[in-house]
C-alpha cells in the first residue's frame, strides 16, 4: 500500500493547479452549455418579424461570448440575433431577462462539468479545503478565457487566489494577472502569490508544467494521470502520481506557534501529563543549542547547557538528535551516558557503546557522494551558500545567502536529488539530501525507545524546532511531549508541538529545571516537592519524574 500524498500546511503555504487536461474538457462544456441555452430558448420563443432563430454556432461562441461576463454575452448574443430582452437582475431565473438566462447557463455549465469534467470537480472540493486551513490556492490555464470563467465559477471567488492566463503574444489578455508564454507560469503563480517555491506546490498534468515545478525547486510536484496508471508512487519530474485529486489529503488540525502555551508557564499541565512516569528525553542538538553551533561546520566551544545534560543523562535517557555524523556530535559533546543519534538518526550510539546503521540507507552512500560534488561545482559562485557531506546526508546552508539567491540554491538540491534518487527535506536556512527511505523521526524515536529499560512506562518528551522536527512531534503527540523551541525566521508557522520555548535561553532554563528536579526526586523518593519559579508556587506529589 503505498503512503498518502499529504498537503500539510506546515510545510505547503500554496498550491498551484495546473490541469490542462481538466480545464480544456472546461472549456469544451462551457461551450455545450452555452448551445443548449440558446438553441432551447429559441426553439421555445415564438419567431417574431425581424429575429433570427438559426442554432448557435461554433462563431457565436467565439465572437459573442468567450471570455465574457455572462450576462454580457447573452446580450451580445441576442442582439445579433435581433431580440431585446430588458437586463433585469442578478438574482433573476428564467427566461424574461438577461440575468435569467446568464443564470440558467450557469447552472447548466456547474451539471455538465460535474458530470463530464470530474477532476474540476475535485479540484473545486480540494481548493476549498486548503482554504479553510489558510493554504493559498492558484490555476493557471493556457487556452481561451472560458476555462478561466467556468473554473472561477466552480471554485468561487472566496476559495481562488490567483488565476494566471497565458496568452499568445498579440492576443487580449483577461482580468487578473496575466503571464506571457516564455515565462514560467507555476513560478510567477508563486511570484503572484508572495510565497517562495519551496513552500509551495505544484500539481499538474503534463510534463511541461511539472518539469518547470521541478526545476524551480517546489517542495512538492504532483502528477495528475486519469488513464488509471497512477499508484500513487514518483513519477518522471513529479514526487508522487495520482489518479484523481481525491487522492490528496490536506492535514488539519496543527495549532500556529502563536496559540501555543509556553512550557515554562504551563508547569500544571505538563505534570499532569508526566505524573508518576519516568521520561526519556530527547533534543535536537541543532536547534536548541544553536549558540553552540553558529557554524555549521566547525565549532570548538560547548554552552554550559550542553553540560547540564551530563547530570541528566545520569538520572533519566538523554538522546541527541543531529544532522551531523555520529562522529562529529560525540566528539562536540563528550558525555558517555547520552544516546546518540547522528545523520538525523541514520547512526544511533547508546551508552553501552551499541551501534545502529540503518541498512538500506548504506546504499546511498555513493549517491550522496555524487551529489554533494554535483552541488559544489553548481554553487560555488554564490555567496555564503555552504556544501556539508555527511556519510548519510548532504546539507546545503545559507543562512548568510543573498534572498535572491535562495530559490535557485533550492531549485539545484531538488535536481540533483531527483537525479540521485534522493529525498529532499528542508530545515531552518538549509536544503537537504537524505537517503530515499522511510526512516522518519518517529521511526527512530521508536527504535531508540524500544532500547530502553521500561521503554514502554517512559514518557517521551522532544525539544526541537525545525521542520525536520515535526514527524517527531506527531510520533510523541499521544503519549508524550513535543515543545517547539520558536525562532526568528519562524514567523508564525503551524506546528504539531504541544508546547513552545521562546529561544534557547528559554531551552537552557528547562534543562537547568530539570536537571534539579530529577536530582531532588531521585534523593527524596515519593514525597511533596514545593518549587517555586518566575514568581509561580507549585507543589506536587512526584515520583521519579522529570515533566521539565
Amino acid at each position: 500500500m503505498n503512503p498518502p500524498v499529504v498537503i500539510d500546511p506546515r510545510y505547503h503555504d500554496a498550491v498551484i493547479f495546473d490541469l490542462y487536461g481538466a480545464l480544456t474538457d472546461a472549456a469544451a462544456v462551457e461551450r455545450q452549455a452555452w448551445a443548449s441555452l440558446f438553441n432551447d430558448y429559441l426553439v421555445l420563443r415564438p419567431a417574431y418579424e425581424g429575429e433570427d432563430h438559426s442554432l448557435f454556432s461554433d462563431d457565436d461562441y467565439h465572437q459573442l461570448v468567450d471570455g465574457k461576463p455572462r450576462p454580457d454575452g447573452v446580450a451580445d448574443f441576442l442582439a445579433a440575433r435581433g431580440i431585446t430582452l430588458p437586463r433585469g437582475m442578478a438574482s433573476d431565473v428564467g427566461h424574461d431577462t438577461i440575468h435569467g438566462l446568464a443564470n440558467r447557463q450557469r447552472k447548466l455549465s456547474a451539471d455538465l462539468l460535474d458530470r463530464d469534467v470530474p477532476l474540476l470537480a475535485a479540484m473545486v472540493t480540494l481548493t476549498r479545503k486548503l482554504r479553510e486551513i489558510g493554504v493559498a490556492t492558484a490555476v493557471h490555464a493556457s487556452g481561451t478565457a472560458s476555462q478561466r470563467l467556468s473554473v472561477g465559477d466552480r471554485i468561487g471567488d472566496n476559495h481562488l487566489d490567483v488565476f494566471i492566463d497565458e496568452v499568445a503574444p498579440g492576443g487580449e489578455g483577461n482580468a487578473g494577472p496575466i503571464v506571457l508564454p516564455d515565462a514560467i507560469p507555476v513560478l510567477d503563480a508563486a511570484n503572484t502569490l508572495g510565497v517562495r517555491p519551496h513552500r509551495a506546490v505544484v500539481v499538474g498534468d503534463t510534463e511541461e508544467r511539472l518539469s518547470e515545478g521541478r526545476d524551480a525547486g517546489f517542495a512538492l510536484v504532483i502528477g495528475v494521470d486519469e488513464t488509471g496508471s497512477a499508484d500513487g508512487r514518483s513519477g518522471g519530474d513529479a514526487d508522487f502520481v495520482v489518479g484523481d485529486l481525491a487522492d490528496i489529503a490536506v492535514r488539519t488540525g496543527d495549532k500556529r506557534i502563536s496559540e501555543i502555551p509556553n512550557a515554562l508557564e504551563s508547569y500544571g499541565q505538563l505534570a499532569g501529563i508526566a505524573l508518576g512516569r519516568d521520561s526519556v528525553l530527547f533534543l535536537n542538538y541543532d536547534v536548541v543549542l544553536p549558540q553552540t553551533v553558529s557554524d555549521p561546520v566547525a565549532v570548538t566551544q560547548m554552552d554550559k547547557a550542553v553540560q547540564k545534560l551530563g547530570s541528566l543523562a545520569a538520572l533519566s535517557p538523554v538522546v541527541l538528535v543531529s544532522g551531523r555524523d555520529l562522529a562529529d556530535i560525540r566528539d562536540r559533546v563528550g558525555i558517555p551516558e547520552i544516546w546518540y543519534a547522528g545523520s538525523h538518526g541514520f547512526e544511533l550510539l547508546g551508552p553501552d557503546g551499541s551501534h545502529h546503521e540503518h541498512e538500506g540507507a548504506a546504499s546511498a552512500v555513493p549517491a550522496l557522494a555524487n551529489a554533494a560534488d554535483e552541488l559544489r561545482e553548481t554553487l560555488e559562485d554564490i555567496p555564503g551558500v555552504r556544501v556539508v557531506h555527511n556519510r548519510f546526508t548532504v546539507a546545503v546552508h545559507y543562512p548568510a545567502t543573498a534572498p535572491q539567491h535562495i530559490d535557485d540554491i533550492v531549485a539545484a538540491t531538488h535536481r540533483f536529488g531527483k537525479r540521485n534518487k534522493l529525498r529532499v527535506s528542508t530545515g531552518r536556512t538549509l536544503v537537504e539530501l537524505r537517503p530515499d527511505v522511510e526512516w522518519a523521526q518517529g521511526t527512530r524515536l521508536a527504535w531508540i525507545r524500544s532500547r530502553l529499560d521500561k521503554p514502554r512506562s517512559r514518557i517521551p518528551i522532544y525539544i526541537g524546532g525545525d521542520l525536520t522536527d515535526e514527524d517527531a512531534f506527531d510520533a510523541v503527540q499521544l503519549g508524550g511531549v513535543g515543545i517547539a523551541v520558536r525562532h526568528n525566521e519562524d514567523g508564525n508557522r503551524r506546528t504539531s508541538a504541544r508546547f513552545v520555548l521562546d529561544g534557547p535561553d528559554e531551552v537552557r532554563a528547562m534543562l537547568e529545571l530539570g536537571s534539579r528536579w530529577l536530582t531532588y526526586t531521585h534523593q527524596t523518593g515519593s514525597e511533596d516537592w514545593n518549587f517555586s519559579y518566575e514568581g509561580y508556587d507549585l507543589s506536587f506529589a512526584v515520583r521519579s519524574v522529570w515533566f521539565l
